[in-house]
């Protein structure tokens, strides 16, 4: 796929969807779409599958462990 999605295909994929958004501001669409938003969401379904994960009790150290390495990211302000 990466030799046929090369730039310039790329470019024209992307103008062609800017194109057909109109009026929509494509481009501030996947700067919130792509920003925060999304590591929002991933953040909360991987929160969310530990919890369950934890009331199936099943073991769950791999991501307890990822998480835990986030919060402390997060709280050092290296986001």
């Amino acid at each position: 796929m990466a030799a046929f999605m090369g730039p310039r295909v790329t470019e024209q994929v992307h103008r062609k969807s800017e194109r057909d958004m109109l009026p929509l501001d494509y481009q501030a669409f996947n700067r919130v779409h792509h920003g925060g938003k999304v590591r929002t969401q991933d953040v909360e379904s991987m929160r969310h599958c530990l919890v369950e994960g934890r009331r199936q009790g099943r073991r769950m150290t791999a991501l307890e462990s990822l998480l835990a390495r986030l919060d402390a990211h997060e709280k050092a302000g290296d986001h």
